[in-house]
């Protein structure tokens, strides 16, 4: 009986210590906070390259049409909060149009109006999961202008009739993030549209505002 006894008594001691040292563990690990997940990053910077069709709305011009342009760029994000944040950057767009017989020039063949313009993007941004939208206004400086056919660089008066040196444009951009390791993978869309007539000549009885609509294709990455 003293023998059953002590092995009751041998096996209870073993199970107790057992348990207790099965709830030291668990307490230690308790104590231990699990690895934070930060979420989305708070401060994004990325690069994109564009390709698309740009175009001038052109009053009074039935020939007119759109031409290839591209692009590119790098912006800044700033999250206030998990879906919004603030954006800024700088990019260089081409803009114009292609037509036969355009006003002030001599040639009836088809000729292309090429501008290239530093633009500011200042707006906000939306991130829902892997969706992105972008829109705010953008500070456009033109840089160089240029005819085709014949080939020549903006005079006086075609700056006049063609392009303001600064405009204000309106954009919004699309884009779908995609993961790959430590970055992001960003294909989109975007669209753009100069705010001021950029006709500025005195005797001008037409309009001309540049729009463009373009395939992005972008790199983020979160500091």
């Amino acid at each position: 009986m003293k023998r059953i006894a002590a092995v009751i008594f041998a096996s209870t001691l073993c199970l107790a210590l057992s348990t207790a040292a099965a709830a030291q563990e668990e307490a230690a690990d308790a104590a231990v906070p699990e690895p934070a997940d930060g979420g989305p990053s708070t401060h994004v910077v990325g690069a994109n390259a564009s390709l698309g069709m740009a175009a001038m709305l052109v009053e009074n011009c039935s020939n007119c049409s759109i031409r290839f342009a591209g692009g590119g760029g790098a912006h800044y994000n700033l999250y206030l909060a998990d879906v919004f944040g603030l954006h800024a950057g700088i990019a260089f767009t081409g803009r114009g149009l292609k037509a036969s017989g355009l006003a002030n020039t001599t040639s009836q063949d088809e000729q292309k109006i090429k501008i290239i313009y530093m633009d500011i993007p200042l707006g906000i941004k939306l991130r829902f999961s892997s969706f992105q939208l972008a829109l705010g206004v953008s500070l456009d400086f033109a840089l160089t202008g240029k005819s085709e056919n014949p080939d020549h660089d903006f005079t006086d008066q075609e700056w006049e009739f063609w392009a303001r040196r600064f405009n204000l444009g309106a954009w919004i951009g699309f884009g779908w993030a995609i993961h790959a390791g430590p970055i992001d993978i960003v294909p989109g869309f975007s669209w753009n549209m100069h705010m001021l007539d950029e006709v500025t000549a005195d005797n001008a009885n037409n309009s001309v505002r540049p729009m463009n609509i373009m395939i992005d294709l972008g790199v983020e990455f979160g500091l």
